[in-house]
């Protein structure tokens, strides 16, 4: 006769009652508020000290050239070297330019200077971070837990750019207290970084231990152009990252010019953008075990590019459906 217990099948832990997994999600939402708050907060900064367009199209280059040239060697490095070690590594020394920029002059050079440190250090902790999730997690759960990432870095761009940065300008009217506390922000996701534990996986451990062929920066290059699979994800990935930073760097004028709100208020027309993350994430699982996953990647990027499209055009759409007869 078998116990209760031995009949009733163990239900899987929630994965953020998961202590690895709520410790990488932690750092992730902590970092990536900080980062999209800075980002934000660059472009405005270089806007009032220019008042020129030019210098913040320069600055957006300056975000996405060193995540576009260091990505792939950061993702094989994410690889060979300690993930946990990466990640704290990373946003400590995103701190640290923080903490440089504090004590910096201000000009306009010391605002490029601090975009390309943030971009670079930021896309090897990021890559890390990547590579952590199949090491804690199981791998029937890697889709729940890639949504719940997408979500968590959806919120982090609301918090970041809507919240944190218009409220902390605008109260403070100094960049040094936004500049401090993302400094703390990203410190603090190194310190959640450390509670991940371990993130060296079997098979990950059997990767590391085989022959790469040429120099490890070079062998994540080398493994996507031998998968087209991956090579397609990874252009809509990297298409999809930099529109959004350029995106970023264009708000500011977007509210002033298309919407006629001020920026640090009219930031908050980001905030409906949390339903969306709420559908995607009740959705991408459900979707993930029925579709395959080259259709539904493919799918998302050109509803991201309509889209897009349909952002340019907003006033004449706004034309259009108020003209329209009302029920």
């Amino acid at each position: 006769m078998t116990s209760v217990a031995e009949a009733e099948p163990l239900r899987p832990v929630p994965l953020l009652q998961q202590r690895p997994f709520r410790m990488l999600s932690l750092t992730r939402f902590e970092s990536r508020v900080a980062q999209n708050a800075l980002n934000f907060g660059l472009v405005l900064l270089i806007v009032d000290a220019t008042g020129k367009a030019l210098f913040s199209s320069i600055l957006v280059l300056a975000l996405v050239i060193p995540s576009t040239v260091f990505g792939i060697a950061a993702g094989t490095a994410a690889d060979v070297l300690p993930k946990r070690a990466l990640i704290v590594a990373g946003n400590l020394g995103r701190a640290v330019v923080c903490l440089f920029f504090v004590g910096a002059s201000g000009n306009t050079a010391t605002y490029y200077i601090v975009a390309i440190a943030l971009a670079t250090a930021g896309q090897f902790a990021t890559s890390a971070e990547g590579a952590t999730l199949p090491a804690i997690v199981e791998h029937s759960e890697l889709t729940q837990a890639n949504a719940i990432g997408q979500a968590i870095g959806g919120g982090a761009q609301l918090v970041g750019i809507a919240i944190l940065t218009p409220v902390v300008l605008r109260l403070f009217h100094s960049p040094t207290v936004l500049f401090l506390s993302c400094g703390a922000l990203f410190t603090l996701a190194a310190f959640h970084a450390l509670l991940i534990g371990n993130t060296k996986s079997p098979a990950a451990r059997k990767e590391v231990g085989g022959e790469w062929d040429g120099p490890w920066w070079k062998t994540g290059w080398q493994q996507m152009k031998s998968d087209p699979a991956v090579m397609h994800s990874a252009m809509e990935l990297t298409l999809i990252s930099a529109a959004l930073i350029i995106l970023a760097g264009l708000i500011p004028k977007y509210i002033e010019d298309t919407l006629g709100l001020p920026v640090d208020v009219g930031a908050a027309v980001l905030m409906p953008a949390a339903i969306g993350i709420i559908i995607g994430l009740r959705v991408a699982s459900f979707l993930a075990s029925r579709v395959a996953h080259s259709v539904l990647s493919t799918f998302g990027f050109a509803a991201f590019v309509v889209n897009l499209v349909l952002v340019a055009f907003v006033n004449p759409e706004a034309s259009f459906l108020s003209a329209m007869p009302r029920l």
